[in-house]
């Protein structure tokens, strides 16, 4: 550890300034040192192993000097390694490699403990390989979009529509010892996403699977695989029908998995007033307004309840312990049976 951190963090305690906030700096083209550097960090603040010595100076865990206070990643990049061959730090800087770390760098940050992160997204000076470097935009006068910003439009639709996160390793090591970095997320009503970034330079076929079950169209109706290249800017999205996805070397993917229970028109006009309590249940559902023509879907979209006409409530008693979805005609809602 760098001393001045020592010193720093000492300070603060000798003189009770307990901080709201500290910060941190990452430059690197290696996505592992940024997860890295912020479960240290936040090891280091809880005197946590191999920090166990600074127990005796600021306490350790949720009793040290620095619990709440917010870890924040406030500047991180590629690194301007200027010893890379031109060919790479293009690949890195101006083209789908680029696309992939940044990437890869959202994901691992998405897992690791801290509150922000923010990008540091310098003015390119030009477009070539040593002038343009650290921005999401070209340096010309087009300012057209690198694909790194095209990968940053996946982070941003995973944390805005899919921003339930689901539990997923924050790195998968695949056949031939490439490593791939994921984030799975779910939105309002069911629907799944995975962010995937392919930082390496092997082609990897990639199976997934839900509850450990091969993912397949009879769970979700609509599976669809955005990809971010040189010459896909993933904006239009590949339907997906069975099979391996394929993680080209140096991509970024989001997979989107649509619940078979809802359609499209449908999802865009769920009516967010109606209340379903109590939730989760051991047997009787209430409706906090009356709906007409009631039906519950397992996660896989399975029809397991159906009841015609108006009603203000339902008995679940049958349904095994779970999450499951009210589908009607106005609405879509989740619901959990606790027995």
């Amino acid at each position: 550890m760098r001393i001045w951190i020592d010193l720093f963090l000492r300070e603060l305690k000798l003189r009770n300034l307990k901080p709201d906030w500290i910060g941190f700096h990452v430059f690197s083209n290696d996505i592992d040192e940024f997860y890295n550097a912020a479960l240290n960090y936040r090891k280091l603040l809880r005197s946590e192993s191999p920090f166990t010595s600074y127990a005796s100076v600021w306490g350790a865990g949720d009793s040290s000097f620095f619990h709440g206070t917010e870890l924040i990643c406030d500047a991180w990049g590629f690194d301007n390694d200027q010893s890379l061959p031109d060919s790479t730090r293009d690949s890195l800087f101006n083209k789908q490699r680029g696309a992939a770390h940044h990437v890869g760098v959202f994901i691992a940050l998405q897992h690791a403990d801290i509150e922000r992160a923010y990008i540091y997204r310098g003015g390119e000076l030009g477009s070539d390989t040593s002038l343009g470097v650290m921005g999401l935009f070209q340096g010309n006068a087009d300012g057209a979009y690198k694909p790194v910003a095209y990968g940053f439009k996946l982070c941003s639709k995973m944390q805005t529509t899919y921003n339930k996160k689901l539990t997923s390793s924050v790195s998968a090591i695949a056949s031939g010892g490439s490593k791939i970095w994921t984030l799975a997320g779910e939105d309002s009503v069911g629907n799944k996403a995975i962010l995937i970034s392919n930082p390496t330079a092997n082609t990897i076929n990639l199976t997934l699977k839900i509850n450990n079950i091969d993912l397949n169209t009879s769970m979700y109706s609509q599976i669809n695989q955005y990809t971010v290249t040189d010459s896909d800017n993933g904006e239009t999205p590949v339907a997906w029908t069975n099979g391996a996805f394929e993680l080209p070397a140096y991509t970024s993917h989001l997979i989107t998995m649509t619940n078979t229970s809802l359609s499209i028109s449908e999802q865009q006009n769920i009516d967010q007033n109606i209340r379903l309590y109590p939730n989760p249940t051991n047997g009787i559902i209430n409706f906090s307004e009356t709906l007409q023509d009631v039906q519950v879907y397992t996660i896989y979209g399975q029809l397991v309840f159906s009841q015609t006409g108006a009603a203000n409530f339902i008995s679940v008693e049958g349904l095994s312990d779970g999450v499951y979805f009210i589908h009607t005609k106005n609405a879509a809602m989740k619901f959990i049976v606790k027995k």
